[in-house]
């Protein structure tokens, strides 16, 4: 899959990490499900990435780079989804995913879970807004969750990376439980996920959702005047009255 020149790391931070063969940290269990997420409003709206923040080369002619749409979903009162768009040499590609917002300590997390994979899977990042037009993501570090695994502090596989002759990526797959996840992510948040954040700005204002009033109407056009009556022509002079002066 050709994208524009992304890092891999980056497709996590705009939602699109394939969690097979690409590297990364997969989860069985996500860090919140739909009873306990909390949606947050400020990430609703369209966003892309800025190019500066991923150290990306510049779309081709007729290439566009990637927007996403995120909202609410109807009747998953704590569940938000992420659309993914993406023109390539023409051909327009959509991806969709599942959003669960979640706060572990003083940082905010998103698990998204891809609808286009058979295979599925938690992917986990770390996300903050600096701005109200502006969204920042980090990506979580595969060295330290491997790491923990293999120490057994975290229930999982490690695969790639030179092990057993294995030169793919380097990809864990967490299956600890939802709980035993937020307890460790808790315990390493200075040290789980890496330091380079992917910057995403905001295309459009979100709406004011009821917030403000409507506008005023405008004013109905005025009836033109009518035209103006013309002046009542003078009385004639009366002749017997001529005649009786004259006498």
């Amino acid at each position: 899959m050709r994208v524009l020149g992304l890092h891999p790391a980056t497709l996590a931070a705009t939602c699109l990490l394939l969690l097979g063969g690409c590297g990364g940290v997969a989860f069985e269990h996500p860090l919140s499900d739909d009873e306990t997420s909390q949606v947050d409003e400020r990430l609703i709206g369209f966003w892309e990435p800025i190019p500066a923040s991923v150290d990306a080369e510049e779309p081709a002619p007729g290439d566009l780079w990637h927007r996403l749409a995120v909202g609410k979903v109807a009747g998953k009162p704590n569940r938000m989804e992420v659309v993914t768009l993406e023109i390539t040499a023409g051909s327009v590609k959509v991806q969709r995913a599942v959003l669960l917002a979640t706060r572990i300590g003083d940082d905010r997390y998103l698990s998204l879970l891809d609808l286009n994979k058979v295979e599925k899977g938690y992917l986990v990042v770390r996300y903050d807004l600096p701005a109200d037009d502006r969204l920042r993501f980090q990506i979580l570090d595969e060295d330290v969750f491997a790491k923990a695994v293999d120490a057994g502090e975290l229930e999982g596989q490690v695969t790639g990376g030179g092990r057993d002759d294995d030169d793919a990526a380097l990809t864990v797959h967490v299956t600890s439980s939802t709980a035993a996840l937020r307890a460790w992510i808790e315990a390493h948040a200075d040290t789980c996920v890496k330091t380079k954040r992917v910057t995403l700005r905001r295309l459009v204002e979100r709406e004011s959702r009821g917030s403000a009033e409507p506008p005023e109407p405008p004013e109905p056009p005025q009836p033109p005047e009518p035209p103006a009556e013309p002046d009542e022509p003078s009385e004639a002079p009366n002749e017997e009255d001529d005649a009786q002066d004259d006498e």
